[in-house]
């Protein structure tokens, strides 16, 4: 499933125009359907929950980052992330909300 979100979104992936009112879309997935070997940039979220968004920034997941994919979990579909250099593991509950461009 592809969805088509705005670019200068705040995280929440809502529409925020220009200074001359246009809105550039762009297609997004999610992190959960990445495969490994992949290397995307973190575009959105699909959950603007304050948890959720302070779960990401422990994680140095910000806007425009770079994540590459490692590892993707056959039981649980848990996919090991690399991140800044750092590898990280997110829940398949978390990708699924995380949206990436490639």
């Amino acid at each position: 499933m592809k969805f088509l979100i705005i670019r200068n979104s705040i995280h929440t992936g809502k529409p925020i125009p220009d200074k001359q009112g246009n809105i550039i879309a762009q297609d997004l997935q999610r992190l959960s359907n990445c495969t490994v070997g992949e290397t995307v940039i973190f575009a959105s979220v699909t959950l603007s929950d304050d948890a959720f968004l302070n779960y990401l920034t422990e994680r140095k997941l910000l806007l425009n980052t770079k994540i590459k994919i490692v590892k993707i979990e056959n039981f649980d579909k848990s996919i090991t992330v690399e991140v800044a250099g750092k590898q990280e593991v997110l829940s398949r509950k978390a990708t699924e909300k995380i949206l990436v461009k490639k």
